[in-house]
């Protein structure tokens, strides 16, 4: 017969799993926000997380491994949300606008995330980060429409990362004006071959 405790089994230790999984990361973030990269220490996430050292390297082997999964991970999660907002949006330059909109203003909603990838600096341009893998097809299919002008897809998204890089990092330091967001969004789209009235407008 079936042992319906015994089969309920998986399902419950794979959900704490994950949802240990998350606090670590959510407590890694804090942690690497706090004190910097080369500052934080295993200990620390432990502490933040509340998670035995045993329940740390049961999904971690060390802070570098952590540090690429919070930067993919915590970063995924938010670009598949936003994604999910504007994929609907018919218009390419407009879509990548509304993104980028949306991704600055959850950056000001949760400055703790800001000064996280304020800490990681360029490690946060990870290539197996969602946005190197949504972003290219809106670009392309804004050059098919005509509402783009870009020569190389690849160089297009590597400014469009950069850009946002320095973007989080000046308001991680509190130095953006209210405007900021709509200047840096008009900017990109300007780089992106968008005339400049189309470029204001939609930012």
């Amino acid at each position: 017969m079936c042992d319906p405790i015994r089969d309920h089994r998986p399902r419950v230790n794979a959900e704490r799993r994950a949802r240990t999984r998350q606090r670590l990361l959510e407590a890694a973030m804090q942690v690497f926000a706090d004190k910097g990269i080369e500052g934080s220490q295993i200990d620390d996430v432990m502490k933040a997380a509340q998670v035995s050292r045993g329940g740390f390297y049961g999904h971690f082997r060390a802070m570098p491994e952590l540090l690429t999964a919070v930067i993919t991970e915590l970063g995924n999660q938010i670009m598949a949300a936003i994604e999910q907002r504007v994929v609907t949006i018919a218009d390419p330059a407009q879509r990548i606008a509304s993104g980028l909109l949306l991704y600055l203003n959850c950056v000001r909603a949760f400055p703790q995330y800001a000064r996280f990838v304020a800490a990681a600096g360029a490690n946060v341009v990870d290539r197996r980060s969602l946005v190197f893998i949504v972003l290219p097809p809106h670009v392309r299919e804004g050059n098919t429409k005509g509402r783009l002008s870009v020569q190389d897809i690849g160089a297009a998204v590597d400014l469009v990362a950069g850009a946002m890089l320095a973007a989080v990092m000046r308001l991680a330091q509190g130095a953006a004006t209210p405007a900021y967001d709509a200047n840096i969004v008009a900017g990109i789209l300007l780089s992106l071959g968008v005339p400049r009235a189309r470029a204001r407008k939609l930012s």
